[in-house]
């Protein structure tokens, strides 16, 4: 494109130079000398078709329609000038007829409409100053062509009114194309499209300039066809044309920022033209100064005083509200609002140049106890020393942002990953330094997370949350590092995502079930007991594994819920089998931390039982050992189940945090050695492991099952180390009630 550029200068510099060539060339004769001042704008109209065409046919957005309008405008342009060739070569007259200069006029209504589209849809947050400016100029235009021009012409003109109309529109016409495009041109620093509006208001300018020495030297009978001022209607053609070819580059991009736009001068203009139409009219009035004038002119001055006093205290407001709209209140860093704006700006300039922008996304760990241990007052002054930490660390090239809570964003411009690990470890190292906030020393860690342009995302807000995404996986390896997005990465949290939304729904749906599972004496292989196993089968996504779901059911607070239906269910087909007259079994229960921290897990137990007529000794909930870090809590828990008659069971011993001490003090009735130890239980570590924990549970004169096992060289050794009971795949699988129903009946 940029060689296009170059191409399409390189064109019009030969082309006005043959044109000016042509009227050096033939400037004894009149008749090549006309053709030449006809022609050529012709063809520089036709090829600025050409040019525009594609910036209205491939840009899908409104300013579509200005590309549209303006060749419209050039082609009723031609046609008045096919018009004007024609009639000049029948009858050798220069004069052009009136169909051309209606064509012209119909030209000028269409440029004029087209520039205030223009204005319209890429300058919104200018329009209403604008426009009502644009209004009271035309107005004024108007009123004054009318009075000095139209009003004395028309009593002396022999032509016709509408070829005087016709004549006097013209400079009406031009004066509104002219403000306008001074208009744009103030408005162009907001915008995305600063070039091409800088060929529009070029092209727009010549012709503007042309028509009206023109139109002086017509008017005093000195204006002569293919004459040096000519080929400036072929320039401003080219450079309609040019415009086109540049806006090819920025096709549905944001048009104009307005973050920074405040109302300036502009706000003065309707002052300072009802001033002049004021002397205007005194002037016309001869100057005479009469009580009615002296009073007007006195309310007037008033009004217009109290009007800038009202706009200098509106300017104050106003510069605060913007600064309050776009920045952080306690931290002063730039908002959300600025990010999205700001970052979007970035992503169009990095496209532009085909350069990168990097999103770091920070978020304090542990943030929420030190608000809940010291208090919000502390928090605070945590979130201002590290915002003034992160702003000393982010170099020239980076912005800092303050999203909400104690997430920051730093934006890294013209970014490698390279330079984005090197500015995520420097803040991970300045970091390590603890926070003095009064008489307290903080000690904080940073989670960050790192999304590329234009890998993972188009705009602020993809940019972002994959960020987000990837700062999540940065908590979830230890805090206090960093991590960048990746596809596989946003696959994983999207599923996650889809998990969490819909399995606020499984219960409703019935997507729910629960599978059973035999607990197996070894020695004797008789039945003593079973297990109940969750299930999810989502209709779309199919079966999903208990490990991928129970820990977000866990994370979102859902697992109270589902626990207590797990339960309920549990209970109550237990109950149901002992009325159908199987033998009386106990059924385990998987029980989460979430659970016993509600405080009203006994009493939920106890209403469970009674729903379902179970007798509580034929329930038993199995606890993992992440519920014993809380001692006094859990202790006052199983006792309450104790005293109900429920057992209890510490599920996948041995990977967690039971010691000799803990497991003396609960009361409970069974340990489950994990799976992993079952697995490898032929191993020399392994073996002595499994004995060293089925000695200990013996001791404190505990149950022992081992879960997992998948072979009779397993339960050998497990009978030879009098472990009492086992579960697994040997006996049976974990099967739906209807199918451990059929199993019932087979014993």
């Amino acid at each position: 494109m940029l060689q296009k550029n170059k191409a399409a200068f390189v064109y019009i510099i030969s082309m006005i130079a043959i044109y000016y060539g042509w009227l050096i060339i033939f400037n004894d004769n009149d008749w090549f000398k006309g053709v030449g001042s006809i022609l050529f704008p012709i063809i520089a109209g036709v090829i600025s078709l050409f040019w525009i065409f594609p910036a209205f046919y491939k840009d899908k957005s409104k300013n579509r329609y200005f590309w549209l309008l303006l060749w419209i405008g050039i082609v009723i342009y031609l046609i008045g000038n096919i018009i004007w060739l024609l009639s000049f070569i029948e009858t050798n007259n220069s004069l052009f007829p009136d169909s051309s200069a209606l064509c012209w006029m119909i030209t000028y209504l269409v440029f004029l409409v087209a520039l205030v589209y223009k204005m319209m849809i890429n300058f919104t947050f200018a329009i209403k100053t604008y426009l009502f400016n644009v209004c009271i100029f035309i107005t004024v235009a108007i009123s004054v062509v009318v009075h000095f021009l139209i009003a004395p012409v028309l009593l002396l003109s022999e032509n016709s009114m509408l070829l005087t109309v016709m004549g006097l529109a013209y400079p009406i016409f031009s004066l509104s194309m002219l403000f306008i495009i001074i208009c744009l041109h103030f408005l162009s620093k907001y915008s995305n499209e600063r070039q091409t509006l800088l060929f529009i208001n070029i092209g727009f300018l010549f012709q503007i300039i042309v028509d009206f020495i023109s139109g002086y030297l017509i008017y005093i009978e000195n204006y002569q066809m293919g004459s040096w001022l000519d080929p400036f209607w072929t320039i401003a053609l080219l450079f309609f044309g040019l415009a086109g070819l540049v806006a090819q580059q920025n096709l549905n991009s944001p048009i104009a920022t307005n973050e920074d736009y405040i109302e300036g001068k502009e706000r003065w203009f309707p002052y300072v033209i009802s001033i002049l139409l004021v002397i205007i009219f005194i002037f016309e009035a001869e100057w005479m100064i009469t009580p009615m004038g002296i009073g007007l002119a006195i309310v007037f001055i008033m009004i217009i005083g109290r009007q800038l006093v009202i706009m200098k205290k509106n300017d104050v407001l106003m510069k605060e509200y913007r600064h309050m709209a776009y920045h952080d209140g306690l931290t002063e860093l730039k908002n959300r609002s600025s990010f999205q704006i700001e970052v979007d700006c970035f992503v169009e300039k990095a496209k532009t140049l085909n350069t990168s922008v990097a999103v770091l996304l920070l978020d304090l760990d542990r943030f929420k106890h030190v608000n809940d241990t010291l208090g919000h007052d502390i928090g605070d002054q945590l979130l201002i020393k590290a915002s003034e930490r992160l702003k000393q660390t982010a170099s020239k090239e980076s912005t800092v942002y303050r999203l909400g809570g104690d997430e920051f964003v730093l934006v890294l411009t013209d970014a490698t990953k390279v330079q984005s690990i090197a500015l995520a470890e420097t803040i991970i190292n300045e970091f390590k330094q603890p926070f003095s906030l009064g008489h307290h020393e903080v000690k904080i860690t940073p989670s960050i997370g790192i999304s590329l342009y234009p890998e993972n995302g188009q705009s602020s807000e993809a940019l972002l949350k994959a960020a987000d995404t990837a700062m999540y996986l940065a908590k979830n390896k230890g805090r206090n590092n960093y991590q960048f997005f990746d596809l596989q990465l946003n696959e994983k949290m999207t599923r996650r995502m889809v998990l969490e939304n819909e399995l606020h729904k499984a219960i409703e749906k019935k997507e729910l079930s629960l599978f059973y599972q035999p607990k197996v004496e070894l020695n004797s292989r008789e039945m003593v007991g079973m297990e109940a196993l969750l299930r999810w089968n989502h209709p779309v996504l199919g079966m999903i594994s208990p490990l991928e779901f129970i820990p977000i059911a866990e994370e979102t607070g859902q697992i109270v819920a589902i626990g207590e239906w797990v339960l309920k269910t549990a209970c109550m087909q237990n109950k149901q089998w002992q009325e159908k007259g199987f033998p009386p079994l106990c059924v385990s229960v998987n029980v989460s931390v979430r659970q016993f921290q509600t405080g009203n897990f006994v009493n939920t137990v106890k209403v469970v039982l009674e729903e379902t007529k179970l007798h509580p000794a034929f329930l038993e909930l199995e606890i993992t050992e992440s519920i014993l870090q809380n001692v006094d809590e859990s202790l006052q828990v199983i006792k309450g189940l104790k005293e109900m008659g429920v057992k209890t069971a510490i599920d996948d011993f041995g990977k967690g945090y039971s010691s000799l001490h803990i497991l003396r003090e609960l009361p409970i009735d069974t340990i489950k050695i994990d799976k992993i130890f079952i697995d490898d239980l032929m191993s020399q570590t392994n073996d002595s492991m499994v004995k060293t924990i089925i000695d200990l549970g013996l001791n404190l004169n505990l149950k022992v099952v081992a879960e997992g096992v998948e072979s009779e060289q397993q339960v050998k050794a497990l009978a030879h180390y009098n472990c009492g009971y086992g579960q697994g795949y040997l006996f049976l699988k974990p099967v739906s009630s209807k199918e451990f129903e059929l199993y019932l009946e087979q014993l």
